[in-house]
């Protein structure tokens, strides 16, 4: 079983400041539940756009990746 941690501060904002989990659909419910009391200043209005834009299709992380590893070359 994996589980992938990622953030989109370094290919969209720095000051979002805001990460990803993907997780086996089992185990989404529980990790949430255990985040919720340890993270409640995290910024709804700031998750809620960003989850907004991604569901719109306009998130495009690892097209942006392979475009930085194709520039940094």
């Amino acid at each position: 079983m994996t589980i992938y941690l990622g953030t989109f501060s370094k290919v969209m904002c720095p000051a979002l400041r805001s990460g990803n989990w993907v997780l086996p659909a089992g185990w989404v419910l529980a990790f949430a539940q255990a985040k919720w009391p340890l993270d409640r200043q995290s910024p709804l209005l700031d998750q809620a756009a960003l989850a907004a834009f991604n569901r719109g299709g306009h998130c495009h992380v690892r097209r942006t990746l392979a475009l930085y590893g194709e520039r940094a070359i």
